[in-house]
């Protein structure tokens, strides 16, 4: 959920112990050209030191970014916030729509795990608000 570390396979980084079991790394040859790397996360949740910084939600539907009445899993519409975010995305986008709304339809090329970065104080309230209302699976 929230990333302390990043470890890039391909340059070759020291990599801590547990991380030579991770999958990105034990089939690194698959990855060929693409970019591999392993994302560690924070011990504790940064804005929320009772919160983990890693872990898996229980269901909530706040979480689905997926829009609603899509048969397609992988278009997402977010909020109004999210409309001058396209460059901060860290993988290639298919469709990119501002609705008359103001909500923004975004579909990611492939199957992703998406990496995000923003500085933008609407988007980061966004995500924040949305890991501190959710519960973790434990």
């Amino acid at each position: 959920m929230e990333v302390d570390g990043v470890f890039d396979i391909k340059k070759g980084e020291v990599l801590p112990s547990w991380a030579k079991y991770h999958q990105h790394y034990r089939n690194k040859e698959e990855y060929e050209t693409k970019r591999n790397v392993i994302y560690m996360a924070t011990e504790s949740f940064t804005t929320s030191a009772d919160k983990l910084g890693y872990g898996v939600f229980n269901y909530n539907e706040d979480l689905v970014l997926t829009k609603k009445g899509s048969n397609k899993r992988s278009l997402w519409e977010l909020p109004s916030c999210f409309q001058t975010e396209k460059q901060n995305f860290k993988c290639g986008l298919s469709e990119w729509n501002v609705n008359k709304d103001g909500s923004v339809e975004v579909q990611p090329l492939g199957q992703v795990q998406e990496i995000f970065v923003s500085e933008n104080p609407e988007v980061v309230a966004w995500a924040e608000s949305l890991i501190t209302n959710s519960s973790i699976y434990q």
